[in-house]
């Protein structure tokens, strides 16, 4: 599943049937991220807004359909300004910025049922030594486990904290946290809000957008 900005809009799919073949972002204020399922005949977006997940569907390049698929309250979350992914049986996994138990944000999931989707909270961000506003969404391994980062929290010497890449492992239905790496602010880089990225070997990679050697970012692994 890739994401491969190209040069058309929702709002006017101003596109040729080649590119109707990829996964496009957006360049209006919203939606602000998505995970696309291909088939041979259409071509489907799951999308969030700051306040909704919904679904585009474009059946064989003609008009397009929007249905909201959930709408946050905000004991589930605020802000969702995520990336959303999905595993084997359909469920989507995102985050939202803010909102959850404490405050600092959340990781949920949304599962499919012949009723609509339910909406889980898995795990809710103290802003603390957990991390912090949980930007660009969670990445679904192999096994089902989740990888993401915040870029408040943790430790290190930025005010509020450096951030964190944590890992959510899921035992009998009960989610719990690992943070994988705090960040100092120095050499590792600090408020890492890339998504990540995890290989085959259970390598995970990210970005940085400050810190490092140069003070201008770091990639790391």
């Amino acid at each position: 599943m890739s994401f491969i900005p190209i040069s058309c809009e929702i709002s006017n799919l101003d596109c040729d049937d080649r590119d109707l073949t990829k996964t496009f972002l957006t360049r209006r204020p919203a939606p602000v991220g998505m995970v696309s399922m291909k088939s041979p005949t259409y071509l489907r977006i799951r999308a969030v807004a700051a306040t909704a997940v919904f679904a585009l569907s474009l059946a064989a390049a003609t008009a397009a359909t929007t249905n909201v698929i959930f709408s946050f309250e905000e004991d589930e979350g605020e802000y969702a300004d995520t990336d959303l992914d999905t595993d084997s049986a359909g469920n989507i996994y995102g985050t939202t910025v803010l909102g959850g138990e404490f405050g600092g944000g959340t990781v949920f999931r949304l599962s499919p049922t012949p009723n609509g989707w339910v909406h889980t909270v898995l795990y809710s961000f103290t802003g603390g030594a957990d991390g912090g506003e949980p930007y660009k969404g969670v990445t679904v391994d192999r096994d089902g486990n989740l990888y993401g980062t915040a870029v408040t929290g943790g430790s290190g010497s930025c005010e509020g904290g450096c951030g964190v890449a944590y890992k959510l492992t899921n035992s009998g239905g009960t989610w719990t946290q690992t943070v994988i790496h705090a960040f100092t602010g120095g050499e590792d880089g600090a408020g890492p809000g890339a998504r990540l990225t995890v290989d085959r070997s259970g390598n995970v990679y990210g970005m940085a957008p400050i810190g490092g050697a140069y003070g201008l970012g770091t990639i790391y692994k």
